[in-house]
């Protein structure tokens, strides 16, 4: 099957929302 990867911007550069950005896109597209 095709994983279904996608990107996962921060929404500010802010070293928090840059980490949840990081967070959120292993959790989205590599723990399936």
């Amino acid at each position: 099957p095709a994983p279904n990867i996608s990107c996962v911007y921060p929404k500010t550069q802010k070293p928090e929302d840059v980490l949840a950005a990081e967070n959120m896109s292993a959790f989205r597209n590599w723990c399936f």
